[in-house]
């Protein structure tokens, strides 16, 4: 059995959302949008991934095959179980790029930019055949929520009734994936920040990273 093709499904990175997506394609062109994030691990290449935001053109119902925002990565486990994430090729629109390095002294549109790096340290926090749950190594409220592709969303989870609100999310009475799933049941519920078309996976807005 190959590797899945993960979808995205929640996070709280504040990042994430205000640059539209993880690559920063759909906050440099607003005619565009890439409502769904795809994460796959290139198995001939030992330590490699793909990251592809579908890219919805104006006037389309949804993405072309093959027109993609597509950032090739390397992973590498680092100290303390960090996953490390760093993309190495971008392409899109028919171009190849090289991401830009600010602690090379490049020159870079953080607005833009830095969309991708809210995943560059995470940790595992769960794992199983339908379910990945990653948590930003640098601020523990930020997470990623993951299903295999064309499989069903996570079911809800209830809160108790004393963590009720979007503000208790964070109570150390729950678990990291309970808190993750309850987080973006309050999203939806509330609906603040689910603002993905209905015919794309709705990921919900609340965190800091």
């Amino acid at each position: 059995m190959g590797c899945p093709i993960w979808v995205l499904r929640y996070t709280s990175s504040r990042t994430f959302h205000l640059n539209t997506g993880l690559t920063g394609y759909a906050y440099q062109r607003p005619d565009c949008s890439t409502p769904q994030l795809l994460l796959s691990f290139d198995k001939p290449r030992r330590g490699a991934c793909i990251l592809e935001e579908p890219i919805v053109r104006p006037g389309a119902e949804g993405a072309v095959p093959g027109d993609s925002m597509v950032a090739e990565c390397t992973y590498s486990a680092g100290a303390k179980d960090v996953l490390r994430l760093e993309a190495r090729e971008m392409r899109a629109d028919g171009r190849r790029w090289s991401p830009r390095d600010p602690n090379l002294g490049d020159e870079v549109d953080l607005d833009a930019e830095k969309a991708i790096r809210v995943i560059a340290a995470t940790l595992p926090v769960f794992l199983d055949e339908t379910l990945l749950v990653l948590r930003s190594a640098v601020l523990e409220s930020v997470l990623f929520v993951w299903t295999p592709l064309n499989t069903p969303d996570p079911p809800p989870v209830e809160l108790p009734e004393e963590l009720g609100g979007l503000t208790d999310v964070g109570s150390s009475s729950l678990s990291v994936l309970e808190r993750a799933l309850a987080a973006r049941d309050a999203a939806k519920k509330s609906g603040k920040g689910v603002g993905r078309p209905s015919s794309h996976t709705s990921v919900g807005k609340i965190g800091n990273e």
